[in-house]
């Protein structure tokens, strides 16, 4: 639908002479107006006082409030402007430039904590001076974005811009955005959109022109099934939720915003609902909300991130509670003897789907994740932290959050290498080299590990790195046996 949407209404460029200031001061002023009234007052504001950050920090307030009469707000906005000014001019020597040739989340976040410069506000910079591939949300693409099932009713705005970016590819988001803003305008209106013209009726979930193909129909064993892109569940699309795993990436940086405590019972509950190839159930969920043992997790597995994430959740193997469950049971079972290796690995493997499911919910609820492996390596350390009793082994751990980026997909490895018919295939040292060359030109694009882990190496590098047989990994290794054998969790 969205690529309907670009071909016919498009918006090939963005028309604009402005500075990056005067951009700024035209997005304050288009806040809760529309571009006529924001014209208006900018050309009256042009018209009295040159646009740079020097001359309005020093205008007097009550002549920025008559300029901007016709843009709506002026008792609010007029101080706005002025105060951002002020800050530009003494922080950044009236440069605002220098703040947009940052790292577009570095840029972000400055752009952010000044007044009057919300998410829209700091987006439309980004995208139309520094040329950064985002997809500013005003009303209009807000609007058609949640009556287009993009995103759920109540979406907020970055869960709708996210959305929008998995979708739509980075060199069509800016011509997305202003083809959207069109669209809204023509077709898509507020209150009452024109569904009877719209190009995309007879798929859009909110249309109200007669659609028969869009009523579900029954498979002949009586189940519901939905035809892709035609019928809609509540939330997402068949067709949007694979393309949103199509694209998932794992975040590290997250906004402070809280998860609501609604949204993480059912990305819980969503988790529960895993496959579970023994039953056992022999896995607990441990969620640490306390500042000071994150911290202490963040320092023992070198990921200080977790500190900042809004949700910390670690899944743990639990043996303890299968234990006592058994032990009720009262029959002479495997573990007791030290065996029962396919419970063990099967309760891995279970611990590990329901950590994927609920990363999976998270990523259809606009929320970003990442999961972080560094917990087994530090498994003793962690248990210490949250003073596990014997029995329960800390797996992996989870963090989740709304995204404060958007980084690109990183390399995997082509399906036919990895995916055999009938028989294995051996891969070749072509493959290899071909996908280390790949891997190490993908993550030096992104700066990948400048970014995280400010270090200047490559895929290849920190591959070997990671499984280099050094005498710190010998030791490490008996300790961690010795670990898992105390908590029954020996596979060996």
């Amino acid at each position: 639908m969205l690529g309907k949407i670009l071909r016919r209404y498009p918006v090939r460029s963005w028309a604009g002479s402005a500075t990056s200031f005067e951009t700024l001061v035209g997005t304050i002023l288009s806040q809760n107006t529309n571009d006529l009234n924001r014209d208006k007052a900018m050309s009256r504001l042009k018209s009295r006082f040159e646009i740079t950050p020097k001359a309005l920090s020093q205008a007097p307030i009550h002549d920025l409030i008559e300029c901007i009469r016709p843009a709506g707000l002026y008792r609010v906005k007029a101080p706005r402007i002025k105060e951002v000014s002020k800050i530009i001019l003494d922080r950044f020597g009236g440069d605002l430039d220098s703040i947009l040739e940052k790292k577009p989340i570095e840029a972000r976040s400055i752009l952010t904590e000044l007044p009057g410069v919300g998410y829209k506000t700091a987006d439309v910079l980004l995208a139309f001076v520094a040329n950064h591939p985002t997809i500013p949300v005003d009303t209009h693409v807000m609007r058609a974005s949640k009556r287009l099932g993009v995103v759920r009713r109540n979406a907020g705005y970055e869960e709708t811009r996210l959305a929008l970016e998995r979708l739509v590819p980075t060199k069509r988001r800016i011509r997305m955005h202003l083809s959207l803003i069109r669209f809204g305008r023509e077709i898509c209106k507020a209150p009452t959109p024109l569904c009877p013209k719209c190009l995309v009726n007879r798929t859009c979930p909110s249309s109200t022109t007669r659609r028969t193909r869009l009523r579900p129909r029954r498979s002949a064993r009586g189940r519901r099934i939905c035809y892709q892109m035609q019928c809609y569940c509540r939330r997402h699309t068949l067709s949007t939720a694979v393309e949103m795993m199509l694209k998932r990436t794992s975040i590290r940086r997250f906004r402070r915003d809280a998860v609501a405590e609604d949204a993480l019972n059912r990305i819980l509950l969503a988790g529960q609902r895993a496959p579970g190839p023994g039953g056992f159930q022999a896995y607990t969920l441990i969620i640490v909300d306390d500042a000071e043992k994150l911290s202490k997790i963040g320092e023992a597995t070198r990921q200080r991130f977790i500190a900042k994430a809004p949700v910390f959740i670690l899944v743990c193997v639990d043996i303890r509670r299968f234990r006592m469950i058994l032990d009720h049971l009262g029959h002479d079972y495997h573990l007791k003897h030290g065996e029962g290796l396919y419970a063990k690995l099967f309760s891995i493997v279970e611990a590990s789907m329901v950590a994927q499911n609920m990363a999976t919910a998270a990523l259809l609820m606009g929320l970003g994740s990442c999961f972080v492996g560094a917990v087994f390596y530090a498994m003793k350390d962690v248990s210490e932290v949250l003073d596990f009793p014997q029995g329960v082994i800390p797996l992996l751990g989870l963090c989740i959050g709304y995204p404060e980026e958007s980084p690109p997909l990183r390399p995997r490895w082509p399906l036919a290498t990895i995916v055999h018919r009938n028989k294995y295939r051996e891969i070749t040292t072509e493959e290899i080299d071909n996908y280390l060359t790949l891997a190490d030109e993908a993550m030096k694009r992104e700066g990948y590990y400048q970014k995280y882990s400010r270090r200047e190496t490559t895929y290849t590098e920190h591959l070997k790195w990671k499984t280099q047989a050094t005498e710190w990994i010998s030791e490490h290794d008996k300790s961690a046996r010795d670990f898992l054998v105390q908590n029954g969790l020996a596979l060996t």
